[in-house]
């Protein structure tokens, strides 16, 4: 009878990291064991605990680097690899290889397997579809009506003043002292006839936004607001008038000697440029480099005693 060997493991890491012999669906993303390779059709981390042949999730061939190369010289040791990878495969529990399948057997069935979870998927999210559609459609929209959203924001206009921003604030203490004082009266009406109590309808319930105490220091900051453009308006009108005016009566005022000098000069100029060539007044200057360039063009302060001279 053959006995057992047990081996012993401290601690749960070096348990977790020992590998069992075969090939076992392990899903450690190659964090506890070392990486065999990517699955190249599905993309799946297969570990040394998985070890080389076909995908557990796709059915491709997954190997190492090197048995990659053996792979790829197609000779008689790259047939007994891959029979090797192929001998056993555990596809999700299809053991088709040991009954006369092969990989393309093996493909097919995957492919159905998938197909029919898809329809089966497809069919689910119609029906939750519709459940949603049914759902929103009887469902009431909820509203709220706020009607002291703008009362809360009245004191915050910047067009207040302070001693009506002031002037808010005190009337709003004033109408929230009145909506408690409301809610806490009861009224009755006793009929001594029939003997018949009946509470009072409540006053019309205290609205900030419609108190004529508020509306009037509102109507009051925007009459002022609308006097003060009118009057910026007015000034703008009377500054656009007076700088009409002084542009119309805007005389330049020029040197006589200087225009009459330049007027001088561009005379001789055409009456030289008749008799010499076009570039026989040019400079010649020097630039920063040394390097020198030409500059077209007459410069009166260099050529005046020339044109002069020559007329």
């Amino acid at each position: 009878m053959l006995k057992k060997k047990f081996t012993l493991v401290d601690g749960v890491d070096k348990i977790s990291s020992r590998l069992r012999p075969g090939r076992h669906i392990c899903g450690c993303q190659a964090r506890i064991h070392n990486l065999i390779r990517n699955c190249l059709n599905c993309g799946r981390v297969v570990c040394e605990q998985e070890g080389s042949g076909p995908c557990f999730y796709c059915g491709t061939i997954v190997c190492t680097r090197e048995e990659r190369q053996i792979l790829k010289n197609r000779d008689k040791k790259a047939l007994e690899l891959l029979r090797k990878l192929t001998s056993k495969p555990q596809l999700q529990n299809f053991d088709i290889l040991d009954s006369g399948g092969n990989l393309e057997d093996i493909q097919s069935i995957q492919q159905k397997l998938s197909l029919s979870s898809l329809a089966e998927s497809i069919q689910n999210a119609q029906k939750y579809k519709q459940k949603l559609l049914l759902a929103d459609k009887d469902q009431e929209v909820t509203k709220v009506n706020d009607l002291q959203s703008d009362y809360f924001s009245l004191e915050l206009n910047p067009y207040l003043t302070t001693s009506e921003r002031e002037a808010i604030v005190k009337r709003k203490e004033e109408l929230r002292q009145l909506a408690l004082q409301a809610k806490r009266n009861i009224l009755v009406d006793l009929d001594v006839a029939t003997g018949k109590l009946a509470e009072q309808k409540k006053l019309e319930q205290i609205e900030s936004v419609n108190d004529p105490v508020l509306q009037s220091i509102l109507a009051n900051s925007v009459a002022k607001n609308l006097h003060r453009e009118q009057n910026i308006s007015n000034i703008e009108e009377e500054n656009n008038e007076e700088d009409g005016d002084m542009a119309s009566t805007f005389k330049p005022r020029y040197n006589a000697e200087t225009s009459q000098r330049k007027i001088q000069l561009e005379e001789v100029f055409a009456s030289l440029s008749t008799k010499y060539p076009k570039n026989y007044f040019n400079l010649i200057k020097e630039d920063e480099d040394g390097s020198e360039e030409e500059s077209g063009g007459l410069f009166y302060n260099k050529f005046e005693d020339i044109a002069f001279d020559v007329k």
